[in-house]
């Protein structure tokens, strides 16, 4: 991958995907209404997230949930500021009197929250210094309270309860083998069509992050691990092995699945060429060959 593709990794799909599994046990009750257009203007919400009326969810994130649930979403890379508060602020605002009569969407069934991997430090003293008050509810989560403004949280992806919110924890550059591992499993078990596509654009980017680690699961001949990938990416790897097959028609059925179990191999096992060439059992020379040809 180039420096220029490391830049333009789209962490905001990924950050959705990660939300839908977060609330997946109240997914029934629940709409998620992606990159939301706040008006004719290129002005877009991360995510909203529709609640049913009465229905009490199961996610200690969803705990501060009204009807509408507005998300804006900073990766490492961008700033978490006072002006990016406010931003989200005029978000709610003006989602608020975007409905098709007048109070339709009260503002009290509106709240919001600020998703980032470190704590915004500097954010919180200018809430204590503004007559905010800050109360940390569960590990990670901070609730922001202020006498007629809208119920606000903060999210502190690193700060998270180590055995919950996998799904937003996997969400950011630098994993450890643990998390990982922990996604892998989690992410197997949550299997269904539904889920399928959230888990996938996670797990794109976390390959595209820490593909060493993901190498090391091989390396270390873990099992467990490795099945459990090939189960998730079951679909494409046929899909893979079909477009092998292809290439390889006109050079015999066999070079095609060769061809196939490849880039397979390269591309979503994480494999280096000498391990492919040792796991196809040719030369380094030609499972070079394939992977250009494949790319171009």
């Amino acid at each position: 991958m180039t420096h220029d593709n490391k830049q333009k990794l789209q962490w905001h799909p990924a950050f959705c995907a990660a939300m839908e599994l977060e609330f997946q046990s109240d997914a029934g009750a629940l709409k998620f209404l992606k990159e939301y257009p706040l008006s004719r203007k290129p002005l877009q919400i991360d995510l909203i997230v529709v609640k049913q009326k009465g229905h009490v969810m199961n996610n200690n994130i969803g705990a501060l949930f009204q009807e509408y649930n507005i998300f804006e979403y900073k990766s490492e890379d961008t700033p978490l500021n006072v002006d990016t508060y406010f931003k989200t602020l005029s978000y709610a605002f003006l989602y608020k009197s975007a409905g098709d009569t007048v109070d339709e969407i009260p503002i009290r069934s509106i709240t919001i929250s600020i998703v980032r991997v470190r704590k915004p430090v500097k954010l919180f003293h200018w809430f204590a210094q503004n007559g905010y008050k800050i109360e940390q509810k569960y590990p990670g989560i901070y609730y922001i309270i202020k006498e007629g403004f809208p119920p606000t949280q903060c999210i502190v992806q690193s700060e998270l309860s180590g055995g919950e919110h996998i799904f937003l924890q996997s969400l950011k550059k630098i994993l450890t083998q643990q998390q990982i591992e922990q996604f892998i499993l989690a992410a197997k078990s949550s299997s269904t069509q539904r889920t399928d596509d959230c888990i996938n654009a996670l797990l794109t980017i976390m390959l595209q992050n820490n593909k060493e680690l993901f190498q090391n699961i091989y390396q270390r001949g873990n099992v467990t691990m490795c099945e459990a990938l090939r189960e998730l990416f079951h679909d494409e790897l046929e899909e893979r092995e079909a477009r092998g097959i292809a290439l390889g028609r006109s050079e015999g059925l066999t070079l095609g699945k060769l061809k196939g179990a490849i880039q397979t191999l390269y591309q979503y096992c994480s494999f280096s060429v000498p391990q492919i060439a040792q796991e196809v059992h040719q030369s380094e020379e030609f499972v070079r060959e394939v992977l250009n040809e494949l790319e171009n």
